[in-house]
């Protein structure tokens, strides 16, 4: 399970931003007929690295559903697929230059 914060700006009209695997196709991938079927499938699962890995890889390989509404309920429905996320090299932090830049101004 992953969950995500995202800070942006400037200040946008954004209430809902949401996405999940396509449930249709995820229980179709997973061999499944229907719900019932899928979530007794999941629940007597043995959960290992290899069958961790191989759910990761079909959630990769399916659409993913994609919400996002305004706050005047205006909704935008999108598919997409989850893409490779590669790491980020960390970087030295540079004392005080942040905090320095966000001050107000002492005195008249």
């Amino acid at each position: 399970m992953c969950l995500a914060f995202l800070f942006y700006y400037p200040v946008m009209n954004l209430s809902v931003c949401a996405s999940l695997p396509n449930p249709t196709t995820l229980m179709t991938e997973m061999g499944a007929k229907d719900p019932a079927t899928w979530l007794s499938m999941m629940s007597s699962k043995t959960w290992n690295d290899t069958s961790i890995n191989q759910y990761q890889q079909t959630l990769k390989r399916i659409d993913q559903l994609v919400m996002v509404m305004d706050s005047d309920n205006n909704l935008s429905n999108n598919t997409g697929l989850i893409p490779d996320l590669k790491a980020i090299p960390s970087a030295p932090c540079v004392s005080g230059r942040a905090t320095r830049s966000l001050s107000l101004p002492s005195g008249p």
